[in-house]
């Protein structure tokens, strides 16, 4: 999937990954993760790594997408996956194109999936997405797609 976007963006991910398996709709994973991939390199500085983590942690696979833009406020971090919201940075964001929908569709599939997501943001740290998805038939028992790497 990192292999879609252009060489100079390649050159701004940096991609940390175990193998992990998901259980679920592969489509709709992969869209999750380019929804976050696209936030991460939309709302940071041009020359800035976004960085990409997964790996397995107990029964669930956790994938983390950290960038370096301006700090998403507390009170905005509430509002982030309501559809049609956007919040501030996303008004002053180099390319502000888009429909406050991209994290409400990012919500909704991990939903799906009886997944997790949480947001944790600051001037120091940048801002990282924690997406946690089950990684078996067990922990996702109404999945009935085979597993995906």
């Amino acid at each position: 999937m990192i292999a879609s976007y252009d060489t100079e963006t390649r050159s701004r991910l940096k991609a940390t990954t175990k193998k992990s398996l998901m259980y679920g709709n592969e489509t709709s994973l992969e869209e999750l993760l380019v929804i976050f991939i696209d936030n991460a390199l939309k709302y940071s500085p041009p020359e800035s790594p976004v960085e990409i983590k997964v790996r397995e942690k107990r029964l669930h696979a956790e994938i983390q997408v950290r960038n370096q833009g301006e700090p998403i406020p507390p009170e905005q971090q509430a509002r982030l996956f309501e559809r049609f919201y956007r919040g501030d940075n996303s008004r002053t964001a180099s390319d502000s194109r888009g429909y406050g929908l991209g994290l409400a569709i990012a919500k909704r599939i991990v939903d799906i999936h009886h997944g997790s997501i949480k947001v944790d943001s600051s001037r120091k740290k940048g801002t990282c997405f924690s997406i946690s998805l089950p990684t078996s038939k067990t922990t996702n028992p109404k999945l009935k797609q085979s597993p995906k790497h």
